[in-house]
């Protein structure tokens, strides 16, 4: 009886093949799925109207962005007034040195 060395997986969701050898544990050889031609039958309107989505999402994202830079520094600066009046009503203290301990 000889052992099966190679298997050829078909995925699920890609249909791509994928050559595997058992023995080496590596792949062999990988063939890409068949392009459908669902996405080349699509008319210039449809061009059209994905580019627009594509750049509301930009815009959106960019947006996004923003917002999340201007609460940073709105936090940052809670952070620091926090720390602030923490230490403030700590005594100063002198900073101990190396050398003063001699």
């Amino acid at each position: 009886m000889s052992a099966k060395k190679t298997f050829e997986i078909e995925c699920p969701c890609c249909k791509a093949t994928m050559v595997i050898d058992a023995k080496l544990g590596a792949v062999l050889s990988h063939e890409e799925p068949p392009q459908s031609k669902a996405h080349l039958e699509m008319d210039l309107g449809d061009a059209a109207r994905r580019l627009q989505d594509q750049a509301a999402k930009r815009d959106d994202v960019f947006r996004q962005l923003g917002e999340t830079q201007r609460s940073h520094a709105d936090v940052l600066a809670r952070k620091f007034e926090e720390q602030f009046n923490k230490v403030k009503d700590q005594p100063v203290e002198k900073p101990h040195r190396d050398i003063d301990l001699d």
